[in-house]
């Protein structure tokens, strides 16, 4: 299973090689970049569904990382947006 590391900023993955992250922003999804993907979790969710859903979104990352064979996951997320 893959490493989940979490980071402050996006310029801390290495991109000398494949790599799955999960963002925030403003709707859910899956992209690639490259032979990389992107997961992002919906981030005007309020509070406590956004940590559930985030939950969902990493474990969805660490499967794509064990299909793909990358070794970590990264997270670099900002809090829910508050109303």
């Amino acid at each position: 299973m893959a490493n989940v590391r979490r980071i402050e900023s996006l310029k801390e993955i290495p991109r000398d090689r494949k790599y799955v992250v999960v963002t925030s922003g403003d709707e859910s999804g899956l992209s690639r970049d490259g032979e990389s993907f992107v997961v992002t979790a919906d981030r005007s969710l309020p509070p406590n569904e956004f940590e559930s859903h985030l939950e969902v979104m990493i474990s969805d990352a660490e499967l794509i990382a064990e299909r793909e064979r990358i070794d970590t996951v990264y997270v670099c997320v900002e809090s829910p947006r508050t109303a």
